[in-house]
């Protein structure tokens, strides 16, 4: 798996720098996973990122899908090598709400 580092955050906007040649693909599902320690104790990060733009030839700018508090650079984005999914839940009202997961692709899933 593909993976790089978190080299700034600007709210939910967060660019990851990649060995060149490596950049994952537009729309593309980072995955962050990591846990940090706060004055509250110890959290973990575990957000999606979207891929939205190449800059340059190592360097992507990505979409968080969760809050990007207590990111830091230097943080490891893994590449899924898929576009992020939604799973959906319906509410008693009937409306839908959705938790944006990453999904790997097909080939992970088989097991080839």
């Amino acid at each position: 798996m593909n993976e790089g580092r978190v080299a700034q955050v600007i709210g939910p906007v967060v660019d990851v720098e990649f060995e060149p040649g490596k950049l994952p693909a537009l729309m593309n599902a980072l995955v962050i996973h990591q846990e940090i320690k706060t004055a509250r104790g110890t959290e973990m990060i575990d957000t999606v990122l979207e891929v939205a733009q190449h800059l340059g030839e190592n360097t992507v700018r990505t979409v968080s899908m969760k809050p990007t508090e207590g990111m830091v650079r230097g943080m490891t984005a893994r590449d899924t090598g898929a576009a992020r999914t939604r799973s959906q839940s319906t509410l008693k009202s009937g409306s839908r709400s959705g938790i944006w997961t990453a999904r790997p692709p097909a080939s992970r899933i088989a097991g080839s």
